[in-house]
């Protein structure tokens, strides 16, 4: 994320000095156009990275879920193999 704001500072920088220096204003709104494309492709980049994650974090639980189903179907064909609440608390 900070370097998304870096790039749209550069190009904030760059289009203020365009409008002090006339002389070189097509060069620099070109220099600014060019940080803005940067800062949008690393958006989207961060942003597809992000979803990754989630997708992670989203199969991690489901894998979960499937194996409390798997352990409880045990548990109950097996009485007596449940463990009690104090042995389920952390020590």
């Amino acid at each position: 994320m900070k370097n998304i704001l870096r790039l749209r500072t550069m190009g904030s920088l760059c289009r203020q000095q365009a409008a002090h220096h006339p002389d070189r204003r097509w060069k620099l709104l070109a220099e600014a156009e060019y940080w803005y494309h940067k800062a949008q492709n690393a958006r989207k980049l961060s942003d597809a990275a992000i979803a990754r994650s989630y997708l992670d974090v989203q199969r991690l639980r489901d894998q979960v879920k499937k194996a409390e189903r798997n352990c409880a179907l045990k548990g109950s064909k097996q009485p007596g193999n449940q463990l009690s609440d104090s042995e389920l608390r952390p020590h």
